[in-house]
């Protein structure tokens, strides 16, 4: 399913899950975004702040660019065509330079042991997204509770907060206040 294809599906879902995301967002912060299609549902959230967004995602710098007051920083790399994100080597080099207040970031599923995606190249950059952020806030709608991805992301310890559109699964719920992860119910 291409990235237009997938940025419908659940349409509604994922602009609450991207309103509530944005609004963690603070002036003059520096911010990474990856290229998911709920990630990318926060961007007309930070219209009017003055901060810096760094991504690998090409529809988030496409609509940031027509907003001066917002910074862009664009990952180089491969073009991975069915998300328009850039990864591979390029991408890597140049996340790892950054240092940003909030990693915002997306799943294809996620299991009790952590997130996940199924392709290798986005799971690299997204490890090394996670990393470079001091917070990190995962972005899911309600489907992605369903089941994992093939190939492990990070482990939980690594996310402070989850932000999504239906209550979490009891067995989720427990762990998450257990392991002192916030979730934020998008309204």
């Amino acid at each position: 399913m291409q990235c237009h294809e997938r940025q419908r599906v659940l349409a509604a879902e994922k602009d609450r899950i991207g309103r509530a995301a944005a609004r963690l967002v603070k002036q003059g912060d520096t911010i990474i975004m990856d290229g998911g299609t709920t990630t990318n549902s926060m961007t007309p959230y930070l219209v009017g702040k003055q901060i810096k967004v760094v991504t690998n995602s090409l529809t988030v710098a496409d609509y940031l660019n027509d907003h001066t007051q917002i910074e862009v920083i664009v990952t180089g790399g491969y073009l991975y065509r069915a998300s328009k994100v850039l990864l591979g080597p390029p991408a890597l080099q140049t996340l790892r330079q950054v240092n940003a207040a909030i990693s915002f970031v997306s799943a294809g599923g996620v299991t009790l042991e952590g997130i996940g995606h199924s392709d290798s190249l986005v799971v690299e950059t997204e490890k090394l997204m996670i990393a470079r952020g001091r917070d990190v806030v995962l972005l899911i709608d309600h489907s992605k509770f369903l089941g994992g991805a093939t190939m492990k992301v990070c482990p939980w310890t690594r996310i402070g907060t989850v932000i999504t559109d239906q209550p979490v699964p009891p067995k989720f719920a427990t762990f998450f206040t257990r392991h002192h992860i916030r979730v934020i119910l998008a309204r």
